[in-house]
């Protein structure tokens, strides 16, 4: 008696998550159907997958959700006057999201910078910085869906990736100790700085 009164506790337990699963896929379906319908309207199409659009889009959210907010979506651009080459412009949309995104983490920490009374070349640094968080952050996100859109004078794209911040915080904390190699930097500073690299981009 006790093993079935457990039992159904159990069940009645798991009701509601099971119930907030599908309210939440529900949910996420629909975003993407409403996404799916702006993007078809301006003209974009899904680049380099199988899938469907919604189907991509559906699990684009499903991944957001399930990281929470320890994930924020990236996107690089790019056009081009000639639609053949449309391998090289998605490239170039990556890498301009690599630039947007280390040019962020540039900022973050050089407005720690600014309120500190330094005796270090901090232009020099913080292009090192931003240069190899360009480089560390490819390897830490996660590519989620590409689109093109073919106009009479321009093909653009545009490229998503999720940003898992556990890992993009990784990847600046890597950065920092790289750039900061071989300098001599006072304790303070270095837990600062540190403090900075840690801090969310968005």
């Amino acid at each position: 008696m006790k093993k079935i009164i457990v039992a159904l506790l159990s069940m009645l337990i798991m009701v509601p998550a099971v119930v907030d699963a599908k309210d939440s896929a529900k949910e996420n379906q629909k975003r993407a159907k409403k996404l799916e319908k702006t993007y078809k309207k301006e003209g974009w199409k899904l680049f380099g997958s199988s899938f469907p659009m919604g189907e991509v889009l559906t699990k684009h959210f499903e991944t957001l959700e399930r990281l929470g907010d320890g994930a924020t979506e990236l996107m690089g651009t790019a056009s081009v006057s000639d639609p053949k080459h449309k391998n090289m412009l998605v490239q170039a949309a990556s890498t301009n999201a690599y630039v947007s995104y280390a040019g962020k983490c540039r900022a973050v920490v050089g407005s720690a910078l600014n309120k500190m009374d330094l005796e270090m070349e901090s232009d020099q640094f913080l292009a090192n910085y931003e240069a190899t968080v360009q480089k560390e952050i490819q390897g830490e996100l996660q590519q989620s869906y590409i689109l093109i859109k073919e106009g009479k004078a321009m093909t653009e794209a545009q490229v998503f990736y999720i940003v898992d911040e556990a890992a993009a915080e990784r990847a600046r904390l890597r950065s920092l100790e790289i750039a900061t190699r071989g300098m001599k930097l006072a304790q303070d500073l270095q837990k600062k700085l540190k403090e900075a690299a840690e801090e969310a981009v968005e």
